[in-house]
């Protein structure tokens, strides 16, 4: 370790502009008197690191930049406590929100498994063949002689074979044609109410 006596001015009584100043030493070579500001722009830049000696007057001896790193960065510690104390209330409000979600993901599938259940349970009561879908001998016969019955099944059909033609000027054609037949019988059956025999074509 170089000894500060042969590199430090030698001022008995340092005045306050002078412990503002800043002495390094670099490749055995003492340099300055730097100022803070000074120091900081070095310490951007890269040309001295926190093992580069400095001196100020009162010291006893030269000592390394990393005695001074929060002067150097002021903004260093209270940016990483900063950070520290961020990433603190962050975690603590995800743990928040991640139990408050779990409570709620709990209370939902508990209320959703109930729901089901009680839908499972009121299908599991419904007797389909009576309720739902009676078939029977009785309805089949009515469904054979109720003749509105095809005739709805056979009009629901025509549109169907209809759009089986291959050319589009066809099916426009046929289509208009049913809709004329189907328009002509509604229009005989329900608006001219006549007892006059029609013969249709």
């Amino acid at each position: 370790m170089h000894s500060p006596a042969t590199h430090k001015p030698s001022d008995a009584q340092p005045s306050n502009q002078q412990m503002d100043q800043y002495y390094l030493l670099q490749n055995d070579e003492q340099r300055g008197p730097f100022t803070l500001n000074q120091l900081r722009s070095m310490w951007g830049s890269g040309s001295i690191t926190s093992q580069t000696l400095f001196f100020q007057h009162g010291f006893a001896e030269w000592v390394p930049l990393s005695m001074i790193l929060d002067r150097l960065e002021p903004n260093t510690v209270q940016t990483e406590s900063h950070l520290l104390d961020s990433t603190r209330r962050a975690t603590d409000n995800l743990s928040e929100v991640l139990s408050g979600a779990r409570e709620i993901g709990v209370n939902s599938f508990q209320k959703v498994k109930g729901s089901a259940s009680k839908i499972l349970s009121d299908l599991g009561a419904v007797d389909f063949k009576e309720e739902v879908f009676p078939v029977n001998k009785q309805l089949i016969e009515c469904i054979v002689k109720e003749n509105s019955f095809w005739t709805v099944m056979g009009l629901a059909a025509v549109p169907l074979l209809i759009t089986t033609l291959e050319r589009v000027d066809f099916q426009l054609t046929a289509f208009a044609l049913f809709f004329a037949a189907l328009w002509g019988v509604v229009f005989k059956s329900q608006v001219v109410r006549s007892d006059t025999n029609w013969k249709y074509l």
